[in-house]
């Protein structure tokens, strides 16, 4: 099936001169002057409008087909870790190849923010998505961002391409694989990566509380990612999580477990989150303990921490005959435990390597809590205290991004999330409190949701009506009867026009 192989050292054949279809605005010398040729621009649009095909992530193969706009044909290509096979030695087949490489293979983080940023910039234009007519392309060839964005993408392919090409397999007869058609490999590429946004420094913090099997407390305003940063940090370290939801009401069941109905005309005691994270540590698992929201706890809970946050030496343990009843674990001497007391009079014991406490919480006069500060006793027991910031701009922007919120439009939000900020009553503006990261997110998936569904909003309208559901009354005041202040609402409102017609409308 192979009649020869050929080397791409220095990728020859990637200067075509035929014009591109679909893309009548770019010819040979505006591609060369940005560092690329014309089949690398072939290849991106090719894989992003044109390509159906089948992927096996795990296997880390791939087989598609490529139809061409000018020849009518259809080209198979197919490649695994090792190699690429491709139909003829035609340039932007051998780009297609790349692209794939670079998503499903290499997973290379250049050439896929390059792909997200291009691919969702044109979907945001055509309120559409893949594949694209020759007529939707022509029309987005005319946007001279979305021409930045594709040179940007081209750009990253090109040495990508040049790093990761050893040799590529000519094949000079008809494909045979099988080629499952009713898979657009769009949609596989497009959730074949997301960009990791963690607060960096937080993080740092957090890994090091884990290693050692410490304590921290975290304050912070709400939707700043306190919570997130924690999870993501012990789903790194490998450890068992388990969340503790601070609220009103919280009774011993929540914490300690409870005998419930079993759904077979019995009942069982099932374990709840404190008794599940000393058992996972006894058995020698790496647990975070979450504890979200403590000041919104009763500060009979509280007390319960303060006993279980202090440690006891093995020696210790071994005095008491009372912990050592029940016991699931081999005890050393020298080594450190912590207790739980149950409200039964059982003791559970784990090795303190082995739970690590992290909680959450927001201290200050606008939140409705329990308790506005924390008991000393409490708070002593926790070794790190760490007031968490807002993410810096880019992040909360990739976050958006990860939520397959367009580049552009994730910043327009950034940026009224800032303008929230500004025009808050402390700064002397008519806004009650401003807008953070879980708010953006519902306000972009409302705006989506009625431009997928309802199929008659443009972004500016879908933008402007999602804001009045989720944005709006959360950083907007009310009147005395319920309903919101008109002029706080209009100055939102003319904000988002603003911006919008200054990013990109």
């Amino acid at each position: 099936m192979l009649e020869k192989s050929q080397k791409f050292t220095d990728a020859p054949l990637i200067n075509p001169t035929k014009p591109v279809s679909g893309w009548e605005t770019i010819d040979k010398d505006e591609a060369v002057a940005y560092g690329i040729g014309l089949g690398y621009i072939k290849g991106a649009i090719a894989s992003i409008s044109l390509t159906n095909g089948d992927i096996d992530q795990t296997e880390q193969t791939w087989q598609v087909r490529v139809p061409s706009f000018s020849s009518r044909k259809i080209y198979p290509l197919s490649g695994n870790s090792d190699s690429w096979h491709v139909i003829e030695a035609k340039s932007y087949l051998i780009v297609v190849a790349a692209i794939l490489d670079a998503l499903i293979i290499s997973l290379d983080k250049r050439v896929v923010n390059a792909w997200r940023n291009f691919l969702e910039e044109l979907e945001f234009f055509l309120a559409a998505k893949p594949p694209f007519s020759k007529e939707q392309l022509r029309l987005a060839s005319q946007q001279e961002l979305l021409n930045d964005y594709l040179f940007d993408l081209c750009a990253e392919i090109r040495p990508f391409l040049h790093r990761r090409v050893k040799q590529v397999e000519i094949i000079n007869q008809p494909f045979t694989g099988d080629i499952k058609q009713n898979q657009q490999l769009y949609t596989i590429l497009r959730h074949s990566q997301s960009i990791k946004v963690t607060n960096a420094p937080l993080i740092k913090i957090l890994s090091r509380v884990i290693k050692r099997g410490g304590t921290a407390l975290f304050v912070g305003a709400t939707g700043v990612g306190k919570t997130e940063s924690v999870k993501a940090a012990a789903l790194a370290q490998g450890c068992v999580l388990i969340k503790i939801a601070g609220h009103p009401g919280l009774d011993d069941r929540a914490l300690f477990g409870g005998t419930y109905p079993n759904g077979k005309g019995g009942f069982e005691f099932i374990d709840g989150p404190l008794t599940e994270a000393w058992k996972y540590a006894a058995s020698d698992k790496k647990v975070v303990l979450l504890i979200d929201e403590l000041a919104r706890m009763d500060s009979y809970y509280h007390s319960i921490f303060l006993g279980a946050f202090d440690f006891l030496s093995g020696e210790e343990i071994l005095a008491r005959p009372r912990f050592l009843t029940n016991l699931h674990l081999t005890i050393n001497q020298s080594d450190r435990y912590y207790a739980l007391i149950l409200p039964n009079g059982e003791a559970l014991i784990a090795p303190v390597k082995n739970v690590c406490f992290m909680a959450t919480t927001n201290l200050g006069s606008n939140y409705q809590q329990l308790t506005t500060e924390l008991d000393p006793a409490l708070m002593r027991r926790f070794q790190i205290h760490k007031d968490v910031e807002r993410l810096d701009r880019d992040s909360r922007v990739a976050i958006l991004r990860n939520h397959q919120i367009p580049n552009k439009l994730a910043q327009l939000m950034v940026e009224l999330e800032e303008f929230s900020h500004s025009q808050t009553a402390v700064n002397g503006g008519l806004l009650t409190q401003p807008a953070n990261i879980g708010v953006l997110l519902n306000w972009a998936n409302e705006a989506k949701a009625l431009i997928e569904e309802e199929g008659n909003y443009s972004w500016q309208e879908a933008i402007l009506e999602a804001s009045k559901i989720t944005l709006i009354p959360f950083i907007c005041p009310r009147n005395s009867d319920g309903t919101l202040e008109q002029p706080s609402v209009k100055i939102v409102l003319d904000e988002i026009e603003r911006l919008g017609r200054e990013l990109f409308f």
